[in-house]
């Protein structure tokens, strides 16, 4: 019982650490989206021929498709924790497939 408690918060701890280090990342991600899309504001119609619509397309495709695969990376990791935090819960009783539990 007592390792399956260590184990238990381990996991939590490394789940809440997990939790910290996503949410900075994601914080920094945008950060970063803002910081270029000020950039491109700013450099405005002077020099429109090197940055075009097309380039603020991409660069706005590349935000957005970062951001699905980021949330999906995590989506998978949190599915991970709980999967674990489910092998360490106590096993039900199971009953045989297809039949009824009586009582008594």
């Amino acid at each position: 019982m007592a390792n399956t408690q260590f184990v238990r918060e381990a996991v939590n701890a490394n789940r809440a650490l997990f939790e910290q280090a996503y949410n900075a990342g994601a914080a920094l991600q945008s950060e970063a989206e803002r910081a270029v899309r000020g950039i491109l504001d700013r450099v405005g119609p002077v020099n429109a021929g090197i940055i075009n619509g097309d380039v603020r397309e991409n660069i706005n495709r590349l935000a957005d498709a970062w951001r699905q695969e980021q949330d999906r990376w995590k989506s998978y990791v949190d599915d991970g924790f709980d999967n674990l935090e489910g092998l360490l819960e106590p096993a039900a009783p199971k009953r045989a497939k297809g039949k009824k539990q009586t009582s008594g």
